[in-house]
């Protein structure tokens, strides 16, 4: 049986998945979210075993101690399909094999690094972090205090 993912949606217009870092939630979003939801159907998730999402045993396995070739099967089946843009954006540089493995497995995906802007890029510059969001997805500018 798959796990449960535990997720909140809120406002109209396109569909804006907000996916958290690894060890947070989708929570993280919170301060964001009133003025994505101006604009947006924001969809905030809380990956597995993260937040309220169901706990999965052996959930760190895959990542941590499973054969590479595990890890890129199983991302692969997971974006199968995936033809809609995706912004990953970085407050710390993945690297440049990162972006490599993730624009492979998903031929959308942007990777962009805001050098000095911490783990959290979204909350250290939120009105940056919002004009990149309306100009990557073409919609028109939201503020990130809401009327």
């Amino acid at each position: 049986m798959p796990a449960a993912i535990a997720y909140a949606r809120t406002g109209s217009g396109p569909p804006l998945v907000l996916v958290h870092g690894i060890t947070e939630s989708r929570h993280s979003w919170d301060p964001l979210i009133p003025s994505l939801a101006e604009r947006f159907d924001v969809v905030a998730v809380d990956l597995r075993g993260h937040g309220e999402s169901a706990k999965v045993n052996g959930i760190w396995e895959l990542v941590i101690d499973g054969p590479v070739a595990e890890l890129d099967a199983f991302t692969d089946a997971v974006l199968d399909g995936v033809t809609v843009p995706y912004l990953s954006l970085h407050g710390i540089d993945p690297g440049p094999p990162y972006v490599e493995w993730l624009t492979a497995r998903c031929p959308t995906a942007t990777v962009e690094v805001w050098p000095d802007q911490s783990h959290y890029p979204h909350l250290a510059d939120p009105e940056r972090f919002l004009a990149r969001v309306a100009e990557f997805t073409g919609h028109s500018r939201t503020s990130a205090t809401p009327d």
